[in-house]
């Protein structure tokens, strides 16, 4: 096979370039068709695939070609007989006239009912691999050079691999509706959104949080508020390794929204939103047999703040503040600062 120039390098690459940035699959065998048709000229080019459950084949022609459909069932009856039919897996390209003579395909049924029916007397293919996938380039006369065929070696595995990229974008998002769907059962206010601050996704709950508290942000396109639009983009200028961050914006009175980002391995973000009480309720403390101070102190062990650091803020000597802490985990029944402070979490959200 001959090598390609460096002008027809060049513009695979660019060709590959393309396949490559676009992930959505259902656009992607019009995509691959048109790829292949600029780099080597067909009368007509079918995109083939055949899927076993339910068994259906799938054939797409670039241009569309209403007379080779209608005939679809006549080649489907005979291709057993068509000369290329043991190369259908194999993703190098292969001509007719590397297997056979004109004459001889001229004789074949699959050409008496159908190729000879629409014009076609020339005929490359090639399998994209593990896909059920195969593109056949057609022509009316002029055959297929070696040129053609070393384009269409340099492009099979690229096009191969940028279908299993959209395939696995599109498994990867089906997974994202269904987890999305889990959280939202689970009534919590839970965000996607990409880099750029665009809102991807969001639960009934989240939407009437910022409909409540950044009604710009969802009326004027769903958008992020500019508080975390902010956060996320001094994230991304700061080139951060970790995956998790968060920020905390007032609410309304003695309310606080905290916003927990997880970025995922795709660069978009999970935002999961919290909306507490800047305090536990005093009737909420009495409900567990809590003092008033009891309850400033389980807040603060919610806010992940040592005995010393307490006794500060209350003005306390920090022994009081340790008698105070094993009183309060006798009466609400935990054993540790961390059970405390999940506690103090679950009485302070809304």
């Amino acid at each position: 096979m001959i090598r390609l120039s460096s002008r027809d390098l060049g513009v695979c690459s660019e060709a590959v370039r393309a396949l490559y940035a676009d992930f959505c699959l259902e656009a992607f065998p019009e995509r691959a068709l048109a790829t292949v048709s600029r780099l080597v000229s067909v009368e007509h080019i079918t995109y083939n695939q055949l899927t076993l459950q339910p068994r259906k084949l799938l054939v797409k022609f670039l241009p569309e070609r209403p007379d080779a459909e209608l005939l679809i069932p006549q080649l489907a009856a005979h291709f057993n007989t068509h000369p290329l039919a043991k190369f259908i897996h194999s993703t190098e390209p292969r001509r007719i006239v590397d297997v056979t003579s004109f004459r001889q395909f001229k004789e074949t049924a699959v050409f008496r009912e159908y190729y000879g029916c629409i014009g076609v007397t020339n005929q490359m293919v090639f399998a994209l691999e593990n896909t059920g996938v195969l593109i056949a380039l057609n022509r009316r006369e002029r055959g297929f050079s070696d040129r053609d065929q070393a384009v269409i070696s340099f492009l099979s595995p690229h096009i191969s691999q940028a279908y299993q990229n959209a395939r696995a974008r599109a498994e990867l998002s089906a997974d994202i509706g269904e987890i999305g769907k889990g959280l939202a059962a689970i009534e919590r206010a839970i965000i996607f959104a990409d880099r750029g601050g665009r809102i991807v996704w969001l639960t009934a709950l989240a939407r009437e949080w910022l409909l409540e508290l950044f009604p710009g942000s969802i009326k004027s396109g769903m958008r992020l508020p500019p508080p975390f639009a902010a956060r996320v983009s001094a994230f991304e200028q700061s080139q951060s390794k970790k995956s998790f961050f968060e920020t905390h914006l007032a609410a309304g009175p003695e309310q606080q929204l905290t916003a927990r980002f997880i970025r995922t391995s795709l660069g978009k973000f999970l935002i999961v939103l919290d909306r507490e009480r800047a305090a536990i309720a005093g009737a909420v403390a009495n409900s567990l047999g809590l003092t008033r101070r009891e309850g400033e102190i389980l807040y603060w062990i919610s806010e992940a703040k040592a005995d010393r650091e307490i006794a500060v803020l209350l003005g306390v000597s920090p022994r009081t503040v340790h008698k105070h802490v094993e009183h309060l985990f006798a009466k609400v029944g935990v054993d540790n600062r961390a059970a405390a402070q999940r506690l103090g979490w679950d009485l302070r959200r809304i």
